[in-house]
């Protein structure tokens, strides 16, 4: 089916309102997301259903942006596992994406629901997604934003296949990216470091995923970092967690020049951070924390000409750190 609208942005390529109402019958509103209303559209020449995003420019440059991106982004891939483009349109005030129809649920909604995946269906869901990936990695393609809510079953059958949506945040990768983006819980430590980034994010996102399936919790009980390794040159490690109730911090390295510790979240009852290096110029050691009871900060270093530690919190009723620098 030839798309309604060839070039974007382009006054005399607009489509007229008509072309859309003659072609399909937007039905049901399905949800609302941050950018576009999605809707069930039937064609009314087949009788066919799929899924129809509505953009409406007057919301911001954001929403226009995001709808040139996911169009752009959609026109690229061909993939069994990748919802597919079937249909655009541009009128003065709106953008209409439609797509395949996942008739199935999300697989966010069937944790909701049952609690956790077994090994098996979990092996199954995650190949699906990351023959999906490895296609847009071929393209340079980073999704950026790959969470449950974005894995689809196709339809309702048992063996559906799982489709991955949701494109208005990827970007084809020409270089390393600077801009974060992404939810916060499944987002890389590069990204949360403000880092630049590219396609590994993606893989940090399957893992994360993988977890939640196996686990049925949406956030880890317990976060251990544990680096001893001689080649890096660089080390950052970010933690990002709402609900963890404990993390452990240790970087054992006889040649890091550098090392960030970033740990952020609401209710950690205790953190332990130990940086163990005889070359280590430069140290930040930063926890965020709304209700930190107890917090340990270690770092042993015979030339360490620089450390900051940085606790943002109500003063715990346990905290103490040791430097211990020998100039």
């Amino acid at each position: 089916m030839p798309f309604g609208c060839v070039t974007l942005g382009d006054k005399k390529d607009y489509n007229q309102p008509t072309e859309v109402s003659d072609r399909y019958d937007l039905g049901q509103l399905i949800k609302t997301e941050e950018f576009c209303e999605v809707f069930r559209a039937k064609e009314k020449s087949s009788g066919k259903l799929y899924t129809c995003k509505r953009f409406l420019k007057r919301d911001g440059r954001k929403v226009r942006k995001a709808a040139k991106n996911e169009i752009n982004i959609l026109k690229m891939v061909k993939h069994p596992n990748i919802l597919q483009l079937v249909d655009v349109f541009e009128t003065k005030k709106e953008y209409f994406i439609f797509m395949e129809l996942a008739s199935g649920r999300e697989v966010f909604d069937w944790i909701l629901d049952q609690g956790y995946y077994s090994e098996r269906d979990t092996s199954n869901v995650i190949r699906q997604v990351l023959e999906a990936v490895a296609y847009l990695h071929s393209l340079c393609i980073v999704h950026r934003n790959l969470k449950l809510e974005n894995l689809l079953y196709f339809n309702r059958m048992k063996n559906s296949k799982i489709v991955i949506s949701d494109f208005h945040l990827a970007k084809v990768e020409t270089s390393l990216i600077k801009e974060p983006c992404g939810t916060p819980e499944y987002l890389a430590p590069e990204v949360v470091a403000r880092q630049r980034y590219g396609r590994p994010v993606d893989c940090w996102a399957i893992g994360v995923i993988m977890y939640i399936l196996l686990s049925g919790n949406p956030s880890p009980s317990l976060a251990t970092v544990s680096l001893v390794s001689h080649p890096p040159s660089l080390a950052i490690v970010s933690l990002v967690n709402p609900r963890l109730p404990s993390a452990t911090v240790s970087l054992v390295n006889p040649r890091l020049p550098f090392a960030t510790v970033s740990l952020v979240t609401s209710s950690f009852p205790s953190a332990t951070v130990s940086l163990v290096t005889p070359r280590l110029p430069s140290a930040t050691v930063s926890l965020v924390s709304s209700s930190l009871p107890s917090a340990t900060v270690s770092l042993v270093n015979p030339r360490l000409p620089s450390a900051t530690v940085s606790l943002v919190t109500p003063p715990p009723p346990y905290f103490c750190y040791s430097l211990s620098p020998i100039w």
